[in-house]
């Protein structure tokens, strides 16, 4: 999906009309490589004034469990998982044990605290990880770390750059900050890894 994010004075008609079909192109040729590997999908380019309204909606429309910030992906060996709550830690830990190959050299579960009488970081990484054990990933290449820092987005940025590929859990309210805010956003800029977003199961 591609979203153009139209001026208030500006009807989304006229956007598109004055692109040419350039922004669908680029859509289609990247829709093309995800065809020529034999998967099913589906393109879109979307003009509006409000994209996180649209990001929540064609999530939602379309029941995706997985949102990708795209990024140069070579082979996915270096894996990292910041971890800030348990409420999707199934989703994300279903994700991470289909995503691992043959090539696979780590899989790091990471929590930073801002609190060094945090309680819930050790029980979550230790919960984290039996349950990628129990999925079949091999336990000798999960590591996890438990960081202190103040600087939560930082140090999560920061210890992105040492990895290939990130999967980060997506928390309410809004899909747009999950895939635009902060630490998905900065990670995408500063490492050019692949960012995985796995948002919340829906509440029907």
């Amino acid at each position: 999906m591609g979203i153009n994010k139209v001026p208030d004075q500006t009807v989304p008609d006229q956007a598109r009309e004055n692109d040419h079909g350039e922004s669908k192109e680029r859509i289609n040729n990247i829709a093309s490589k995800f065809r020529e590997s034999g998967s099913n999908v589906t393109s879109k380019v979307i003009f509006t004034h409000n994209r996180r309204d649209t990001i929540d909606r064609v999530t939602k429309e379309g029941e995706c469990n997985v949102i990708l910030v795209p990024n140069h992906a070579g082979r996915m060996e270096w894996i990292l998982v910041p971890l800030r709550g348990n409420t999707n830690i199934d989703r994300i830990s279903d994700f991470v044990a289909d995503l691992t190959t043959d090539e696979l050299r780590r899989v790091t579960l990471l929590h930073v605290t801002d609190s060094e009488s945090d309680q819930e970081g050790k029980p979550l990484l230790t919960e984290a990880r039996q349950k990628l054990v129990d999925k079949g990933v091999d336990e000798q290449f999960i590591e996890t770390d438990l960081i202190t820092s103040h600087e939560v987005v930082e140090t999560i940025t920061e210890q992105a750059k040492n990895y290939d590929t990130i999967v980060i859990g997506g928390t309410e309210p809004s899909l747009l900050d999950r895939v635009f805010g902060d630490i998905p956003h900065r990670i995408s800029q500063e490492t050019g890894c692949p960012v995985f977003i796995i948002p919340p199961e829906t509440k029907s």
